[in-house]
């Protein structure tokens, strides 16, 4: 998939939780600012845990190839280039370091703290822009190759989650994430 395709689903999914949790906070008379922040932490959270793949290129795994190539477009200054480069690789996210089932598992329980104890719509929002945007990657790798997906959400584990259990496991986080639009649009901010 490219990265135009793939950006436009992110933003898409941000705008599909945006409008009618706005529109139930507009109902609830929450606060203009509260909407602003909660845009801004949907937005901010969708495309934060990309960021993954700048910590590999420059910490984790700085001898590979890609990693040489990202770094001299750093050095040179060509910043523009490096987000084409960063855009053309923004789905290769094997063995990445936020892109994983374990990391998963610990933003639901984050969020699940966030959610019942923060007042915070920008902190609301950006728990929920990192779930789904864990969940729209899962998603559109299952419909496309269920083994690319199980490749990336279970790397440099020994045991792989069988493939026919795939569907259940993003149906599960699926049910957890409309839990925290439900939790969110309740809010009273």
């Amino acid at each position: 998939m490219d990265s135009k395709k793939l950006l436009r689903y992110h933003l898409l999914t941000v705008i599909t939780i945006f409008l009618p949790t706005a529109f139930i906070w507009i109902l609830h008379h929450n606060h203009i600012s509260s909407l602003i922040l909660l845009f801004l932490g949907l937005l901010t959270g969708t495309f934060f845990l990309d960021a993954d793949h700048f910590i590999d290129w420059f910490y984790l795994s700085p001898d590979n190839d890609e990693s040489r190539q990202a770094r001299q477009l750093l050095d040179s200054r060509q910043y523009r280039r490096l987000l084409t480069f960063y855009l053309d690789r923004i789905h290769h996210f094997h063995q990445l370091l936020f892109h994983h089932y374990f990391v998963q598992i610990i933003l639901v329980l984050f969020s699940f703290f966030i959610f019942t104890s923060s007042g915070s719509a920008f902190a609301m929002g950006f728990m929920l822009g990192l779930n789904l945007h864990l969940l729209v990657h899962q998603i559109l790798d299952f419909k496309s190759d269920p083994t690319r997906l199980q490749s990336w959400l279970f790397s440099k584990e020994d045991y792989q989650l069988p493939q026919r259990y795939l569907p259940h496991y993003i149906s599960a986080f699926i049910l957890i994430n409309f839990l925290f639009w439900w939790l969110l649009s309740n809010s009273r901010l």
